[in-house]
């Protein structure tokens, strides 16, 4: 089915936790001209990689002619998506059916159980096998994922010139300053934080994203990757109310203790706005729609995040100034690598939506 395929979309989920499955999954996208779609759980592939066209959006796959499901629990929002009646979906996991998950209903036409490294790996060794008499095809292929990666970046560029001139800063801009300013094997732990289709990756295991489904885990992540990783910057990016779910006071107290500097990025936005999205995507003509502050929704006055670190030995800082965020994140982490713990609390818009 994929050495056939004109339009194939590879969705890699969390398979970039396993070893070996960052170069496994680059490798054989580069070398079968495969377009790979990351949802954002973990770093998969580098960001480089001309086959890498970030998150696949509903024309891609409305598109696809055959859809590789790599390790992904929840490859995509079917009540956003309209596939096409003879497209061919082959989920490869562990347990592709998920079993453990009380309810899950996604398409198979193919479910392939077993190591997902080895498997792609033995799919690119099997598709070579083709190549010679399908090399056409394979041609065709790459000039799709062209267009593809070429849209994205577009797409990518159009977004970021809008953030940098947005007041208050946004998740794509303050993605963009990171970038600018962390180490190639930083470790950036996000939950609801910095925009994952705007940050670059060039290595494995750079990315930790909350896939727990429960709020406040973030900090505890954070504190978790640099016991693991001390050598390494670790980053955390989250929202207000996932900051304050993550009890900071005994996080930055047991970072502090156990000298595990970190950088805190809270994006301060004064509101739930998980809840007010999951509300307006479900009720958009609703009583909500028409209110101008939600209930349980609205977190002004907001707290002073800043100075919660501070009680525990460490630095904070407000940020509001977006042509000095580069400056401040610099001089940040510089006060983290001498063994000081940083929160920054970014006054930030909302996050793009799509």
């Amino acid at each position: 089915m994929l050495a056939a395929a004109e339009r194939p979309v590879i969705i890699s989920g969390r398979v970039g936790r396993l070893s070996g499955a960052f170069e496994a999954l680059g490798q054989w996208a580069s070398d079968q001209a495969l377009p790979v779609s990351t949802i954002s759980m973990t770093s998969n592939i580098a960001s480089s990689n001309p086959n890498w066209i970030g998150t696949a959006t509903a024309a891609i796959l409305n598109a696809a002619d055959v859809i590789v499901c790599i390790d992904a629990p929840v490859p995509f929002m079917p009540r956003f998506t309209d596939l096409l009646p003879d497209v061919k979906l082959i989920h490869i996991a562990h347990d592709p059916l998920f079993q453990t998950y009380p309810f899950r209903g996604f398409q198979m036409d193919l479910a392939i159980a077993g190591d997902p490294v080895a498997a792609m790996r033995m799919l690119n060794e099997a598709m070579k096998s083709k190549s010679a008499a399908n090399g056409t095809m394979i041609d065709r292929r790459r000039r799709y994922v062209a267009e593809l990666r070429g849209a994205f970046d577009d797409r990518r560029r159009t977004m970021l010139e809008k953030a940098k001139a947005s007041r208050p800063m946004t998740a794509p801009f303050i993605a963009h300053a990171l970038n600018e300013v962390r180490d190639r094997n930083a470790i950036i732990c996000e939950e609801l934080g910095a925009t994952f289709d705007f940050l670059n990756f060039e290595e494995p295991n750079c990315f930790i994203a909350n896939c727990s489904g429960a709020l406040g885990v973030g900090l505890g992540q954070s504190l978790g990757a640099k016991l693991a990783a001390p050598d390494r910057q670790v980053i955390c990016t989250l929202g207000d109310g996932s900051y304050m779910f993550g009890c900071p006071t005994a996080a930055h107290f047991v970072g502090r203790s156990e000298k595990l500097p970190t950088l805190t990025m809270v994006f301060n936005n004064s509101q739930w706005f998980a809840v007010r999205s999951a509300t307006m995507g479900m009720y958009p003509n609703g009583l909500a729609s028409k209110q101008n502050s939600l209930p349980i929704v609205d977190l002004a006055p907001s707290p002073d995040f800043e100075k919660v670190v501070e009680a525990c030995g460490g630095y904070g800082e407000r940020v509001e100034d977006p042509d000095k965020l580069i400056s401040t994140l610099e001089r940040a982490l510089r006060m983290v690598a001498d063994g000081t713990p940083v929160t920054l609390n970014v006054i930030t818009g909302n996050r793009p939506q799509g």
